[in-house]
């Protein structure tokens, strides 16, 4: 189906109603995600974003209880319904390398405020018309315009946007919203086409001098004195952990307060 970016914000309005509604738009840190009602302009001249999606299901802190006066209480897992427009397939896709962490049901350590937060929410992926220079995906299995950790996968035509539903959550949001949308033509589709070659010819050329390392050879260089020095300079606060899509680290600590 196809929708104007005009159009798109009052989509989103009607959405936001009845549910949260997270979207890239321009901030004081550059292209954010941010829950929006509709009002702000949401961005589309961005390669990716500085903090992806992860940010959302697996906060960088979250309580998970507190005591006081001899009473524990925990915090509810949270239940909003959640849509997270603008995602890039990469960041889509790394989201299924954290579900293989938290949502591992065949062990007691399921993480059930991650676990919700992914249940109750259906991303809307933005494929890459224009890759950056450091862009790889192609080299490690992935695909600009892929549709893996994706319910809908929008491609930019343009002013035009189209969207593609591949899970059934992506196809009732389109069929209940379906008010907003046009029916795609022949030329939209030769469109997308030529657009999802481009970008994937792209990251072919450029990765071809690209070689991810093997992991015997991580293994061979695991005690070299080089990881020493990368130590020293650590400060150990963890925003390499919160920048990465994938990684997984967390700490729990108490704190006292009064």
């Amino acid at each position: 189906m196809i929708i104007t970016k005009q159009k798109l914000n009052t989509l989103i309005a009607a959405a936001a109603k009845e549910t949260k509604f997270y979207a890239p738009v321009e901030g004081s840190n550059g292209i954010e995600y941010v829950e929006t009602t509709g009002e702000q302009p949401i961005a589309f001249d961005y390669v990716n974003v500085k903090l992806s999606s992860k940010g959302i299901f697996f906060p960088q802190r979250e309580v998970l209880c507190t005591f006081c006066s001899g009473s524990l209480k925990d915090i509810p897992v949270p239940e909003d319904k959640l849509i997270v427009f603008g995602g890039r397939p990469c960041d889509a896709r790394s989201l299924l390398y954290l579900d293989r962490i938290f949502e591992d049901q065949s062990t007691q350590f399921a993480d059930p405020y991650y676990v919700t937060r992914r249940q109750n929410a259906l991303m809307i992926t933005l494929a890459c018309n224009e890759p950056a220079a450091t862009c790889f995906c192609t080299t490690v299995g992935g695909n600009p315009t892929e549709s893996e950790g994706s319910d809908i996968l929008v491609f930019e035509l343009g002013n035009e946007l189209m969207f593609e539903d591949f899970t059934e959550k992506g196809r009732e949001f389109i069929e209940k919203y379906e008010e907003f949308f046009d029916y795609t033509t022949d030329d939209h589709m030769v469109l997308k086409d030529e657009k999802a070659k481009q970008a994937t010819e792209a990251l072919n050329n450029r990765s071809a001098n690209f070689n991810v390392p093997e992991k015997e050879k991580l293994d061979n260089i695991f005690e070299e004195a080089i990881w020493e020095t990368v130590t020293n300079n650590c400060l150990g606060c963890g925003a390499c952990t919160y920048l990465c899509p994938t990684c997984h680290c967390f700490d729990i600590t108490d704190e006292t307060n009064g």
